[in-house]
C-alpha cells in the first residue's frame, strides 16, 4: 500500500464524527454482510434513507458496472465519508486501480438524485 493511501486509510479507520443526519438505533437490524473473499457473515446492520436532495449536499452515483457510490457526510458537512459498493464481479481492488489510475480514459461517476437506502455495518465502541 502506497504512503498516501495509508495515510487515507489510517484517517478513516480513525476518525470518529458525529454524522449530519443520524442513523436510528430503532432502524439497526441483524442482516448478512458479504466480505471481499465472498464468505457471509451476520451483522448489526444501521439504516437510513437518504432524499438525494442534492441542495443538502447528498447525492449518489455510479460507474456502469463498476461500482455504486455515495457519500455521507459528518457535523457541519466539513467532512465526509465516500463509500463505493462493487458492481456484481467486481472487488474493492477494481474500485481502487479506478480511483488512483491517472488514465485519462476514466470514465466518469454519473450522478443521480432521488432516495438512497444506505445500510452499513454498525461499529460500537
Amino acid at each position: 500500500v502506497p504512503a498516501s493511501e495509508y495515510a487515507k486509510f489510517l484517517n478513516a479507520t480513525y476518525f470518529k464524527g458525529i454524522w449530519s443526519e443520524k442513523f436510528k438505533k430503532s432502524e439497526s437490524k441483524k442482516e448478512s454482510f458479504t466480505r471481499e473473499d465472498g464468505s457471509k457473515v451476520t451483522v448489526n446492520m444501521m439504516h437510513k434513507e437518504f432524499s438525494g436532495d442534492e441542495k443538502e449536499g447528498q447525492s449518489y452515483g455510479y460507474v456502469d458496472g463498476l461500482f455504486k457510490w455515495t457519500a455521507l457526510f459528518f457535523g457541519n458537512k466539513a467532512f465526509r465519508m465516500d463509500l463505493y459498493l462493487p458492481g456484481e464481479d467486481r472487488t474493492v481492488d477494481d474500485i481502487k486501480e479506478w480511483l488512483v489510475n491517472p488514465s485519462s480514459s476514466k470514465e466518469a461517476i454519473i450522478r443521480r438524485q432521488g432516495k438512497l437506502d444506505v445500510k452499513l455495518p454498525s461499529f460500537e465502541t
